[in-house]
């Protein structure tokens, strides 16, 4: 601020030592001790920022230094496993309890659907990685739908959304759809902005509701080749064994309400009665006191809804009543209702 001129008074030999003392100590600590605690590629910018220090100039050296590190922080990025996991309907399902035909089609089709779960940052370098890996599994297992789950992406920038687009182009060229699972909404708008999202690509706020759709899609499309979905009548006599015993159970049902704001039992209530699925779904739902309704199960057409305490009352009916009772297994659920 000033006071300038009191530094003339200095000797130059004090000015002078003071510079070679410190330029020692960079020279030492950086170029010397730096060789065992900086990496390779980290350690050769030093000396090349020393050196060009030298001979050109600090202002170009400090250019040097910057675009060195940010190549080197790209490549090292860039190397880091952006896709975390990829999977099959086949290997992994969604919270939807299906019947055994249903769960035998997903098992032999699910291969179709494929889900990259991804983390970390998605930049240029990253996402490079996510097209590379689509590109080859278009061509190898050509699937029909690819979900990509973003509920491990911390952060998107506009790069990764221009490779996006690029993936949406290719799965369409080949037939497949893309669909984004837990996109946060500022990646959803980076990927807007870069024209990564249009009104073709499927969006959902949890993985599970995209496995679900999926799961949905393949069984319709098997339905419609494989004809209409089987009856109460005819699934429980695959179950029991004999058609007699399916129409004698089935005259001892009772229907339940079907309406979609009813319950059909409550967490509490008296485990007295097993509940035959015909047609789905029969969601199993937490209340949570302060916080929001939490779905655990969904139970699809020909599944089986019931308690762990029903299991006692089971057995005294068995023992007590003339019907055939079949040997049925039971979910057991925390649930609030259902």
């Amino acid at each position: 601020m000033g006071g300038g001129e009191v530094v003339g008074y200095v000797p130059r030999f004090v000015l002078g030592g003071l510079l070679v003392q410190l330029g020692a100590k960079f020279m030492w600590d950086w170029g010397i001790r730096g060789r065992r605690s900086l990496p390779s590629r980290a350690w050769l910018v030093v000396l090349a920022i020393v050196l060009i220090a030298a001979e050109r100039g600090f202002l170009e050296a400090f250019l040097l230094g910057i675009l060195a590190g940010c190549v080197i922080f790209a490549v090292d990025v860039s190397r880091i496993r952006v896709i975390r996991h990829q999977f099959g309907l086949d290997e992994r399902a969604s919270s939807v309890i299906r019947s055994t035909a249903e769960s035998a089609l997903l098992a032999e089709h699910g291969a179709q659907v494929q889900v990259l779960e991804l983390s970390g940052y998605l930049f240029f370098g990253s996402a490079y990685s996510v097209q590379e890996r689509v590109a080859r599994l278009v061509t190898g297992s050509k699937p029909r739908e690819v979900i990509f789950d973003f509920s491990g992406v911390t952060g998107i920038d506009s790069s990764a959304g221009a490779c996006f687009a690029k993936i949406r182009d290719v799965l369409r060229q080949n037939g497949a759809r893309q669909v984004m699972a837990a996109l946060s909404p500022a990646a959803a708008n980076v990927m807007s902005a870069s024209s990564g999202l249009d009104d073709g690509v499927g969006r959902h706020d949890h993985l599970d509701k995209a496995l679900e759709e999926a799961e949905e899609t393949l069984l319709a499309a098997r339905a419609e080749s494989c004809g209409s979905r089987r009856s109460l009548t005819a699934w429980l006599e695959e179950a029991l064994g004999s058609r007699g015993f399916a129409e004698e159970l089935c005259a001892h049902l009772t229907p339940a309400p079907r309406d979609a704001d009813s319950y059909l039992c409550r967490q509490g209530d008296p485990t007295d009665s097993l509940i035959f699925v015909e047609r789905g779904p029969v969601t199993v739902i937490l209340e949570r006191p302060g916080l929001s309704s939490l779905r655990v199960r969904v139970f699809g057409p020909h599944t089986l809804v019931g308690e762990i305490g029903f299991s006692w009352t089971h057995r005294v009916r068995q023992a007590c009543s003339p019907l055939p009772m079949p040997s049925c297994g039971f979910s057991a659920v925390a649930n609030s209702k259902i």
